[in-house]
C-alpha cells in the first residue's frame, strides 16, 4: 500500500480529523452530576478507563486543540464542522475557567485564583489535587491566549479572556517568576505557603510557549519579551552550564545543574532523568518559532533610524537574535537525530545520558510529533539546497516510521508509548494529558510551513 504523501496539506488537515474522530463524541461528558467537560482517559479503542477524573493539563490542551483545527481549517475535512469545534472550545474553556479548576485560594478580601491540577468530579475532596505547578499554568495561558485568538469568552463566570489571561500573569509574577534568574520557580502546595526547591527547565519551556502565543493573540509586547528571555536563558545560560551545550531538565535553587535528580527514576512522567531527545526538538521549534516573529516585526517595521523596532531591538539586534536561534534550533535537532534517533527499529528514543548512551529507549508519541514539526520548519529556513534536502529527508523518515508503527490505522488516533522494538506497553491510548495535543499542533505546525512556503514560492515565480 502506497504511503500517502506527507506533505500535502489535505493529507495533514485529513490526519488531524482522523484523530479527532477517534476521541469525537466518546470524550464528551454530559452528565448532570457536576462533571461536565470531557473525559480525559481513553483506551485504544475509545473506550473510557476513568470517568471522574480530570487532569489541567488535559483539559487545557483541549482547548488548544480545538481552536488550532479551527485556526488550520482541518474542520472543512470533517463530518461536523467549524461551529461543532467552535462549541467545543466554549464548552473547554467554560470547564477550564470554572470551579472546576480555577479557585481563589486567597480569600474574599485578596482573592489569589489558582487552577486545579486534578479534579474529581466524584464529591470527595480527597481525590483532588489542588498542588500548584508551573507547568499547569503554562498550559492555562496557552489555553486562554488561543481562546482570544478565536474572540470565545466565558460564558459561565463574569470575567473575559483577556481579564482571566492576565490574572495569571499577576499569578506567576508573584510567586514564580525569579528575578534573580529570569526564570520560573517550578511547584508551591497547595496554599502557596511552601515553594519546592526543585527547579526544572520544561516548565519554562512551556511557559515559552505561552508567551508566544499570547504575543501573538494580543500584539503585547511584554509577552514577546518575556518569550525571549526564557529562550536566552534556557537554551544559552544554562545549555552552556554542561559541556555539550544542550538542555539539561534538573537543577538546584540557584539553577545549578542536579544531575542526580531521578536519576534512578529516569521514566518519570514529567521529571525524566537524562537530555530528553524531545526537548532539544521542542526548544528548536520555538526558537525557530520566535524567529519568525521577530524577522516578520522587522520587515513591518514602519521607522528606518536605527532605532529600536520591538522590545528594545534594532533592525540589526533582531538580525543578529534570528540568527543566533536558528543556529541553535540547528545544533539542538542535529544533536537529536545523531544521538537519539533508533538507527534499528526507527523512530526517537526517549532519554540520552551524559554520556551519550541511552537511558529510555521507549518512544514517546509526542517526542515524533514534534521531530516533524521540527524538520518542517528547519527545511523552511534552510540556507542551502543540501541542508534543505537534509531536513525534508527527516520530516519524511519520521512520518514513515509513525506511520508504521506509532498510529492506530485501526481506530485512530497514535498510540503513547512503545519499547525499543514498537511494541505497545498496555491498551491505554489517552491517559492524563495526552489528548493528541502534540500530533494534531505538529500537523497544524507543518501545514502552516508548507504554506507559507507555497506562498513564497508563488511571489518568486510571479516575480
Amino acid at each position: 500500500m502506497p504511503l500517502p504523501s506527507f506533505k500535502d496539506c489535505g493529507f495533514l488537515r485529513e490526519h488531524v480529523v482522523s484523530i479527532f474522530n477517534f476521541y469525537y463524541p466518546k470524550f464528551l461528558d454530559d452528565c448532570e452530576d457536576g462533571g461536565g467537560g470531557f473525559f480525559h482517559y481513553l483506551m485504544d479503542d475509545g473506550t473510557v478507563y476513568n470517568k471522574h477524573s480530570r487532569h489541567l493539563v488535559s483539559s487545557t490542551r483541549l482547548v488548544v486543540n480545538f481552536v488550532a483545527m479551527i485556526l488550520n481549517d482541518t474542520a472543512v475535512c470533517s463530518s461536523g464542522s467549524k461551529e461543532l469545534l467552535r462549541s467545543l472550545a466554549q464548552q473547554a474553556l467554560d470547564f477550564l475557567v470554572s470551579s472546576a479548576h480555577r479557585h481563589n485560594v486567597g480569600g474574599k478580601e485578596k482573592p489569589l485564583y489558582a487552577y486545579r491540577w486534578v479534579f474529581s468530579t466524584e464529591e470527595d475532596p480527597t481525590k483532588n489535587d489542588d498542588t500548584n505547578h508551573a507547568y499547569g499554568l503554562a498550559f492555562v495561558m496557552l489555553a486562554l491566549s488561543m481562546a482570544l485568538k478565536l474572540n470565545l469568552e466565558p460564558s459561565k463566570i463574569g470575567f473575559t479572556t483577556r481579564e482571566l489571561l492576565d490574572d495569571v500573569v499577576l499569578l506567576l509574577d508573584a510567586k514564580y517568576f525569579d528575578q534573580d534568574y529570569g526564570l520560573y520557580k517550578d511547584e508551591y502546595d497547595e496554599s502557596f505557603t511552601t515553594c519546592s526547591s526543585y527547579r526544572g527547565q520544561n516548565a519554562n519551556m512551556h511557559m515559552c510557549e505561552a508567551f508566544i502565543a499570547a504575543y501573538e493573540a494580543t500584539g503585547d509586547e511584554f509577552f514577546l519579551g518575556r518569550a525571549l528571555l526564557l529562550a536566552s536563558n534556557v537554551t544559552g545560560r544554562l545549555a552552556s552550564l554542561n559541556e555539550k551545550n544542550l538542555v539539561w531538565e534538573h537543577y538546584s535553587q540557584t539553577w545549578e545543574i542536579d544531575w542526580e535528580y531521578n536519576k534512578e527514576n529516569p521514566k518519570h512522567i514529567f521529571r525524566p532523568w537524562g537530555f530528553q531527545t524531545g526537548h532539544q526538538i521542542e526548544w528548536a521549534k520555538l526558537l525557530l518559532t520566535l524567529r519568525r516573529i521577530l524577522l516578520l516585526a522587522a520587515l513591518e517595521a514602519k521607522h528606518e533610524d536605527g532605532g529600536p523596532l520591538l522590545i528594545g531591538l534594532t533592525r540589526v539586534g533582531i538580525i543578529e537574535t534570528c540568527d543566533v536561534f536558528r543556529g541553535r534550533a540547528q545544533e539542538f535537532f542535529k544533536e537529536a537525530c545523531r544521538t537519539g534517533w533508533d538507527v534499528t527499529h526507527g523512530g526517537f528514543y526517549y532519554g540520552i545520558a551524559p554520556d551519550e548512551s541511552v537511558c529510555d529507549d521507549d518512544k514517546y508519541f509526542w517526542v515524533q510529533a514534534e521531530g516533524i514539526a521540527t524538520a518542517a520548519l528547519l527545511a523552511e529556513v534552510a540556507t542551502s539546497d543540501k541542508a534543505r534536502e537534509e531536513s525534508w529527508a527527516w520530516y519524511e523518515r519520521i512520518w514513515e516510521y509513525c506511520w508504521a508503527h506509532m498510529i492506530d490505522h485501526n481506530h485512530g488516533g497514535w498510540y503513547r508509548i512503545l519499547t525499543r522494538c514498537n511494541e505497545k506497553y498496555s491498551e491505554e491510548k489517552s491517559p492524563a494529558g495526552k489528548v493528541d495535543y502534540h500530533t494534531i499542533l505538529a500537523c497544524c505546525e507543518a501545514i502552516q510551513c508548507l504554506e507559507r512556503l507555497r506562498m513564497t514560492n508563488t511571489t518568486q515565480n510571479a516575480e
